[in-house]
């Protein structure tokens, strides 16, 4: 499971949408709905009861409730007056199919004891989010990361009080191949020498990159590689027909084509746009 979360981490994009502290009534209802983005609500004081898919928690002071996008959800205020925080961003995870990213990472839709460090990053991004500075989006989203990246710390896939109750997000074998891929990313496996790694036929090793991939056995292959450039090129100089070669690719003219297929964006063009520039 480790590889396999370390997978999503390294293909994961997030972007910060808005963050908002809502003071709200007895009143408050909201019937069954779904968004585009995901939500979480943090919980500062009164009770509500919230419905997510088909389980329904009782969040009180302290609690968080995380919405994946299309879940379908519903709400009541259950004191006199609720106040919480509510922070709407997106995750793109692409090798998760259509699992919702939390699920990739163990991540229970409630939690009732988060870590302490949750509450101070949700001040931190309401104070910049109501600053019109032109480096408060690159702020927003940079706090965004560190409490996707709290979020993913606190909660482990052994973690006995979570409440995700899902199936396996990939299977064993599949997840030998990717530590095989991630450990040797120059050499590049054939369908044959992936179905000797997972000791399984041919078709049966179709079936379950369909399955939990939504991709052929070699379309994910290729795409995992395109994962480990980006960030090549994206974090170091290396000349383009370096990462090439390290990626299991002889000619780097068929690399550059298979990367711009992939992201839309010539190697050169993509590191313009990207690269980290450390020496700021």
């Amino acid at each position: 499971m480790r590889e396999s979360r370390s997978l999503f981490i390294n293909s994961m994009t997030v972007r910060y949408l808005s963050i908002r502290q809502y003071r709200l009534s007895d009143f408050w209802k909201l019937e069954a709905k779904s968004l585009q983005h995901t939500v979480l609500w943090y919980v500062l004081d009164g009770v509500f009861v919230c419905t997510v898919g088909d389980q329904s928690y009782k969040a009180g002071s302290g609690c968080i409730i995380i919405i994946p996008p299309y879940m379908t959800f519903s709400c009541r205020a259950n004191t006199e007056k609720v106040s919480l925080y509510s922070l709407n961003f997106k995750v793109d995870i692409p090798f998760l199919h259509d699992k919702f990213w939390n699920e990739g990472f163990r991540i229970p839709y409630y939690q009732s004891h988060p870590s302490s460090d949750i509450l101070p990053l949700l001040h931190d991004m309401l104070d910049h989010s109501e600053h019109q500075s032109f480096t408060a989006p690159l702020l927003l989203d940079a706090m965004l990361l560190q409490l996707m990246a709290t979020l993913i710390e606190h909660t482990t896939p052994e973690r006995p009080n979570s409440t995700l109750h899902h199936p396996d997000i990939m299977d064993k074998r599949l997840i030998g191949i990717i530590e095989y891929l991630s450990v040797h990313p120059n050499e590049m496996l054939t369908i044959s020498d992936m179905c000797k790694l997972a000791v399984i036929s041919e078709a049966h090793l179709r079936r379950l990159f369909l399955k939990y991939t939504g991709l052929p056995p070699m379309s994910f292959m290729h795409r995992h590689k395109m994962e480990l450039a980006k960030r090549s090129l994206s974090e170091t100089d290396e000349r383009i027909s370096v990462v090439s070669h390290r990626l299991g690719y002889e000619d780097a003219n068929y690399f550059s084509r298979m990367f711009k297929q992939h992201t839309g964006f010539t190697p050169s063009l993509y590191r313009l746009k990207n690269q980290i520039l450390t020496s700021l």
